[in-house]
Parts: C-alpha cells; structure tokens; sequence
C-alpha cells in the first residue's frame, strides 16, 4: 500500500478476512513508535545494461512494527492479524479521519 514505515510516521491500518470477502480501513492516524527486524535488501529496477537505479525490495523475515493506540484499537488490531490480514500504509497529516465504508467483494465488483 506504501513505502516502507519507519518510526514517527502516522499510518492508517486496514484489515482483509481471512477469507478475503471483506476489506476496510480499521484504524487512522495511528503513530509508529517502533519499527524492528527484517532488513530491507536493495534489489535492481530497470532495463538491463542501463545503470539501473534500486529500490527497496519487500522485507524478508519477521518484522515487529509498535503503534501507540489504546487498548481498544490494539484489540481491533490483534483481531485482525489473528483472523485475517493487517495492512499499514503512511497517512498524510491531512486525510479525512472520518469513518470509511467496509467493502466487500459484492460491492466492489457488484
């Protein structure tokens, strides 16, 4: 969803079922207080035999992200990685924090 999360971003976090039938956004404007393991290897990007730049590929291994969220939202969280997927991604500071819509396979492909 976006570039790699370091300590200090706001984040926004958003479940997928474990069944993949439904998706929304969970949480928003959760701070990242933490970010540990997986070390980001540097793969190729680009044509071959023009200098490619790099960029960062995904994390390999277990990687440990802490957020400051109150209990309540940690239940949200722990419910999700348990039963589904969790997913950050960076917020800007000027998002709408409102409430987002859960979607789900019938409303998206309808």
């Amino acid at each position: 969803l976006s570039a790699a999360v370091a300590n200090g971003d706001i984040v926004f976090i958003a479940s997928v079922t474990l069944d993949g039938n439904e998706t929304g956004l969970i949480l928003h404007k959760v701070l990242v207080t933490n970010v540990q393991g997986a070390p980001v290897t540097v793969a190729p990007v680009g044509d071959q035999g023009t200098g490619a730049a790099s960029r960062p590929a995904a994390p390999e291994g277990s990687l440990l992200v802490t957020l400051a969220v109150d209990a309540r939202s940690a239940q949200r969280i722990a419910f999700t990685a348990e039963f589904g997927t969790v997913y950050l991604a960076r917020e800007p500071a000027d998002a709408p924090a409102g409430a987002t819509v859960t979607e789900s396979i019938g409303s998206i492909f309808g």
